[in-house]
Order: C-alpha cells, then sequence, then structure tokens
C-alpha cells in the first residue's frame, strides 16, 4: 500500500514538474515564433518564373473592374504568390485565386487555431502552430491532410512538395520530421538539445537546414544545423550566442541564408560560413525572398534610427544592390527582377540589380501589403485585394 502511495506521489511530481517544463518551453517559443511571425509577414516565396514573358503578358490582361475583391475576412490575413496565383490565408479559410479574373481555383475553410502557411513552387502548405493538423495543396487540389501525435513547433515545404516539420516527442525534447508529397517519411530525427524553430529543405527535398533553440547558464543559444537528409549524423552545425535567426533559406543555387535580428550569413557548399553583415552591426526590420530565393533584407544599422538600407544579397555572400532610405518601409516584396517597398503614403518599385525607382504609386496607411505580378500590383487592406 505504501508503495504504491509512493510511486502515485511519485507519478504526481514528474507529472508537475513535466507541465513546468513545457510550460517553459512554450514561453521561450512564443516570443522566438512572435518575432518570426512579424519577420516572416515579408516573406516571400516566389515561384521560378521561367517563362516569364509568357506570364507578364497574361497578368496584363488583369480586368481591374473586378477589383476590389472581397476576402472572408477582415481580421489578419496573409498573401503570397503561388505560381502566379495569389494565395490567400484568413483565419478561417485559405483560397488560391486567378489574379486576371479573381476567381477562386481551390478555397477550403481550415478550422485551425493558429493558421500558417508556406508556398514553393506548386505547393501550399498550411499547419495549425501548436496544433497537430498539417495539409499539402497545389493549386487546385487538396494532397492530403495529415495529424500527428504531439503539437507542431514549425514547418516548410520544398519545390517538389517534400515537408518538414518539428513537433514535440516523448524520447527528446523535439524530433524532426521529413516526408514526400506521397506521405512517405524520409526521415524522423529526435533532437534532445534544444527546441527547432525554423527549417528550410533545398528545391530537391534531399538537403535540410534547421534551428535549435536552448538555455544555458541564462544564455540563449540558436545553432543551425546542416545536412543531407540520406546522412543525419553527418551534419555540420554553427552556434550563435544571444541572437534570434529569424529565417533559414536554400537560394536555387544551393546556398543558405541565416537571417538574424543582428546579424547575416550564408552557408556554402554545406560547411563554408559566409559573414555578411558582423552579429551587432544591423538591426534587423524585415526581408523577403525573390524568385531565385536570394535574400532581400532591410535592415538600421542602429536599433533607434529612422533611416534604413535595403540590400539585395545574392546566396554567395556578395551584396549586389544597396538603396539607403530615409525611413522603414511597411512591406517589401520581390519579384524576379523588381522590388516593391510599402510605405504610409505610397509605394515604391525599384530595379533589384541598379536600385533605380522605377515606378511610384499611391497609397495610404490603410493598405498592409503589396505584390507585383507581371506589370500589375495587387495590394490588400482590411477585408479586400485592390489591384494597380
Amino acid at each position: 500500500m505504501q508503495n504504491n502511495e509512493r510511486i502515485n506521489r511519485n507519478k504526481e511530481k514528474k507529472r508537475i514538474k513535466d507541465k513546468k517544463i513545457k510550460t517553459i518551453v512554450w514561453v521561450i517559443l512564443g516570443l522566438i515564433l512572435a518575432a518570426l511571425l512579424i519577420m516572416k509577414t515579408c516573406e516571400i516565396d516566389f515561384n521560378d518564373v521561367k517563362n516569364r514573358f509568357t506570364s507578364a503578358s497574361s497578368i496584363t490582361a488583369s480586368n481591374e473592374e473586378i477589383y476590389p475583391y472581397s476576402l472572408d475576412s477582415s481580421g489578419n490575413c496573409d498573401v503570397a504568390i503561388l505560381n502566379n496565383k495569389l494565395a490567400v490565408l484568413t483565419d478561417t479559410s485559405l483560397s488560391v485565386i486567378n489574379p486576371t479574373d479573381a476567381k477562386s481555383l481551390n478555397k477550403f475553410d481550415h478550422g485551425y487555431t493558429d493558421p500558417y502557411f508556406e508556398v514553393s513552387g506548386n505547393y501550399t502548405l498550411l499547419f495549425d502552430r501548436g496544433g497537430t493538423r498539417f495539409r499539402v495543396d497545389t493549386v487546385n487540389k487538396n494532397l492530403f491532410e495529415k495529424m500527428v501525435d504531439r503539437n507542431i513547433i514549425t514547418a516548410t515545404i520544398s519545390k517538389n512538395g517534400t515537408v518538414a516539420y518539428s513537433s514535440f516527442c516523448d524520447n527528446a525534447d523535439c524530433k524532426l520530421v521529413v516526408m514526400t508529397k506521397n506521405e512517405n517519411v524520409k526521415l524522423e530525427l529526435p533532437v534532445k538539445h534544444g527546441y527547432i524553430t525554423a527549417i528550410a529543405l533545398n528545391s530537391s527535398g534531399t538537403k535540410c537546414t534547421y534551428v535549435t533553440v536552448e538555455s544555458k547558464d541564462a544564455v540563449l543559444i540558436s545553432t543551425v544545423h546542416t545536412m543531407n537528409i540520406s546522412s543525419p549524423d553527418d551534419a555540420s552545425e554553427v552556434s550563435f550566442n544571444n541572437s534570434n535567426i529569424l529565417s533559414v533559406k536554400y537560394s536555387n543555387q544551393g546556398d543558405v541564408y541565416i537571417v538574424g535580428d543582428d546579424f547575416l550569413s550564408t552557408i556554402s557548399n554545406r560547411k563554408k560560413y559566409n559573414t555578411v553583415f558582423e552579429k551587432g552591426t544591423i538591426s534587423t526590420n524585415m526581408f523577403c525572398y525573390n524568385a531565385d530565393n536570394e535574400l532581400i533584407i532591410n535592415y538600421r544599422e542602429y536599433t533607434n534610427s529612422t533611416d534604413s538600407k535595403l540590400a539585395f544579397v545574392r546566396s554567395n555572400g556578395k551584396v549586389k544592390t544597396t538603396i539607403e532610405l530615409d525611413t522603414t518601409p511597411k512591406f517589401i516584396s520581390a519579384s524576379s527582377n523588381e522590388l516593391t517597398a510599402l510605405f504610409a503614403n505610397e509605394i515604391d518599385v525599384y530595379s533589384l540589380t541598379k536600385g533605380e525607382v522605377k515606378e511610384k504609386i499611391e497609397a495610404d496607411n490603410s493598405v498592409n501589403s503589396v505584390y507585383t505580378l507581371g506589370s500589375k500590383h495587387y495590394l490588400q487592406y482590411g477585408q479586400y485585394i485592390d489591384v494597380k
């Protein structure tokens, strides 16, 4: 009897301890993921535009009389470019819209509590952050929806439809799972030192870079792991103390961007580390990626500075273009050769390689984001998408 009582007391102590640990973990992850959500609002994974002339011609035929297009929600809204279509996520649904006629190609109510989505190539990945469900769709149909056994921390999708996600697990801090669009699991990797807060896959889904975050002696340590999925034990690692890593991303050339809140680096050939901006020399405001998955970053040189800079950074770590601004944009996006920046009262379109202003468009403070397809600019504000 005493043994049973002792066992029950020990179980209760363990349950309380586990609950406290999970609470602490979710607080830490919440702070990091809140920063990621703000920054990732500006991250656009554009489709590789090989037939740009054909695409631009079809977009130019857009009928402006059908705009503004009304969304099903006036709450938070995220937009991305999916194979020259507009993918729109609201708090209740995900829609794929043909911009030429504003007709829905694919729409469904998701029912997710904290929905977040990634686009790559012809695929969308929608997952419930902190929940247990995710689904993969193409432009016009669903491939599958999956329910996992533990809460999802973050996830991503590659150009060929390969999915990678991190979730909590019983025998480690968390685990990394990689599966194909046919639901075949390629990797299930327990991670015992830290929690995975960011993941990137190359276009073929054969290489993976992920970020783990842990605390040691009151120091927050973010570690970037880069590996071939077929040989996860041969991963290379680089760690950063007291820096939040906001994004990792493979370029189409296979290099990896590491975007920190106060630094910027790239990795080539899995183990060659290149410093673009030293730790502590920048304050990252926002960023996005162009059609080749190359980085455009908006940063300040001083945290309290009112002016800022836009930099187009090649995946080899070389800064191709720098644009000096006397203010900070609200939002940025990029096509294959243009950078679009939203300010309080106007939209400026720049040449990505030359940095010169190509076009200025009137806008007011209600506009939340803007995306360029061909010669058209799609503005999202409140419950609407408009075109200019």
